[in-house]
């Protein structure tokens, strides 16, 4: 992705990054990595998210100040940090032993390689945050919605979160059921009252009109004649109607499907209730457990 940089302003200034910085003119700052540079332009590549969204940005060298590039030494340091990124802990699952020495060891890597890196904090408490959970499975314990706790009580609450699911899908299934249904009414109501207008034109009436001169043509010179009220009927509102009415159908056509497919729904999630119903008291007696409800 390129854009010139004119006007873009310091949209694309990232804090606490270690880069090449372009100082543009007006103030602004740009920071990422030169990739390429020519008596024109200067490219610039930025890295988001560990590395695995790369975008890059042309930048008019007519409209840059200065320049303020990172040493190799500095860039390396950028480049690993980035790979630090993709150790991530998972809120609502332990890892494995060799999966927390893993990220462990990387992040002292960093630190005893970088020991005056602007990323220290951030690494070590990436570290201390890793070696907690260590400790934890070491324990025997478990994860689940970044809370610690025994396997039967992780298990007790997956199956009362599943249940609770259950629940509150029937819940939204039987809303929209009686909405779709309320539709088909109002749908086959107007419909009935389309027909009725589209066989039965309406009839409009004037409290008077002008008649032009001459019973065949009219007047050069426009209305001479005032004529008493009169009435006459309203096609435009039976056409009106009738396409309505064709439009209608179509709109009922497809309101019935999702009406059978709501209930298909409904009777599949009745079905599994009671399942999920046995195996959450299943659990809640093995383990002795009080009942759970999760905010997953």
């Amino acid at each position: 992705m390129k854009r010139l940089l004119v006007w873009l302003g310091g949209i694309l200034l990232i804090s606490n990054v270690l880069a090449d910085t372009i100082i543009l003119k007006n103030g602004d700052k740009v920071q990422g990595t030169i990739i390429s540079e020519n008596d024109a332009q200067v490219v610039v590549e930025h890295r988001r998210a560990g590395g695995s969204i790369v975008t890059h940005d042309t930048v008019a060298k007519s409209n840059i100040r200065n320049i303020e590039r990172d040493t190799p030494e500095q860039k390396q340091e950028q480049l690993t940090y980035e790979a630090l990124q993709r150790h991530k802990l998972d809120p609502n699952q332990e890892y494995t032993k060799t999966q927390y020495a893993s990220g462990i060891n990387a992040f002292n890597d960093f630190l005893i390689a970088y020991p005056g890196s602007k990323f220290a904090d951030e690494v070590t408490s990436k570290r201390d945050a890793w070696t907690s959970e260590q400790s934890y499975v070491e324990r025997g314990q478990v994860k689940l919605n970044n809370q610690w706790m025994t396997a039967s009580e992780k298990q007790t609450a997956l199956v009362a979160y599943a249940l609770n699911s259950l629940k509150l899908k029937l819940a939204d299934l039987r809303k929209k059921h009686d909405a779709t249904a309320k539709s088909i009414n109002d749908t086959e109501t107007a419909i009935q009252q389309d027909q009725f207008t589209a066989s039965n034109p309406p009839t409009k009436f004037h409290d008077s009109y002008v008649m032009p001169h001459g019973p065949d043509r009219w007047h050069p010179q426009g209305w001479n004649e005032t004529v008493p009220g009169y009435s006459f009927t309203d096609t435009e509102a039976s056409q009106n109607a009738g396409a309505r009415v064709i439009d209608n159908r179509r709109q009922l056509d497809k309101l019935q499907a999702q009406l059978s497919s709501l209930e298909a729904e409904i009777d599949s999630v009745n079905q599994r209730l009671p399942q999920a119903e046995a195996q959450y008291k299943a659990t809640l007696s093995q383990s002795h457990q009080p009942t759970v409800s999760p905010k997953m």
